[in-house]
């Protein structure tokens, strides 16, 4: 999920969170060199921080892209109580929209004037202004990167550009690059691209009418 988005998907939540863990978050962040500059961020930061440690691992069962996803399973799960819902209804709903809109190609950052000079989306662009103002929380943008990414960064970096995909740890690094040199961080992108040309084409198979195939006949020797 990009940094936009996720700051769109953010809510306000209840919680009675133990002091010393709040001070020692804080204290990994500024051995990081972070600086934390309310409580509303230490816990955003840290819970996304978990979330990308969990991913990184392999411990995450399941993966949620969009804020539609996540309303719909928090709802089922019931961990949305009604004056919860009340108070972060329209930012949900907004958040849902742009989601939205972006999915058809438009982009609710940007103004469209309409004949007569005109801002035709101002609605849009307010609700945009709104979630994205200067006070709120930025979101969590680091990256966490497990040891397969790691394992294969050091597999690439050592062996000869054009031996790539000879171990399974490289095969999804193989893509030609400018420099010699691949860091996790576009070890991970490479790899996301390849499992989503991978799903494209298996979505575009699994659509195929079958029925439309002329069937495959054995050719006879000599004909």
């Amino acid at each position: 999920m990009k940094i936009e988005t996720r700051q769109e998907s953010s809510i306000s939540v209840q919680s009675r969170i133990s002091m010393n863990s709040l001070a020692e978050l804080d204290m990994y962040w500024i051995s990081e060199g972070k600086g934390i500059k309310t409580v509303s961020q230490l816990v955003s930061w840290s819970l996304d921080l978990l979330c990308e440690i969990l991913k990184a691992n392999e411990k995450m069962p399941g993966n949620i892209e969009t804020v539609r996803e996540a309303r719909n399973y928090l709802e089922l799960r019931a961990l949305i109580q009604p004056s919860l819902h009340r108070r972060n209804f329209n930012k949900i709903g907004s958040a849902i929209k742009f989601e939205g809109m972006r999915e058809n190609g438009d982009d609710p950052s940007k103004e469209l004037i309409d004949s007569e000079g005109e801002i035709a989306n101002s609605n849009v662009i307010r609700q945009y202004r709104i979630l994205h103002n200067k006070n709120s929380v930025q979101p969590f943008g680091g990256r966490v990167f497990g040891d397969k990414i790691k394992k294969a960064v050091e597999i690439y970096n050592s062996i000869d550009i054009n031996q790539l995909g000879k171990t399974e740890l490289t095969e999804g690094l193989n893509k030609p690059l400018v420099k010699d040199k691949m860091t996790p961080e576009e070890a991970a992108e490479v790899i996301k691209a390849n499992e989503e040309i991978a799903q494209r084409d298996l979505d575009a198979l699994n659509s195929l009418d079958l029925s439309t195939l002329s069937p495959i006949t054995e050719q006879k020797e000599g004909e």
